[in-house]
């Protein structure tokens, strides 16, 4: 892959820092489990105009 012409992308190496995740966030992940584990989520796209797979 030396013979490539053009600029090459830059892949960060080594471990990826972990950032704590804002409180808000949290909020908004836990409410969407329980929409999703409710069954709520799915209703709602549904009214949204999806289509369930047959």
């Amino acid at each position: 892959m030396s013979n490539t012409k053009g600029p090459q992308p830059t892949v960060p190496t080594g471990p990826t820092q972990n950032k704590p995740i804002p409180p808000t966030e949290v909020g908004d992940m836990e409410s969407f489990h329980r929409l999703a584990t409710s069954g709520a989520l799915s209703d709602m796209l549904f009214k949204l105009g999806g289509t369930r797979k047959k």
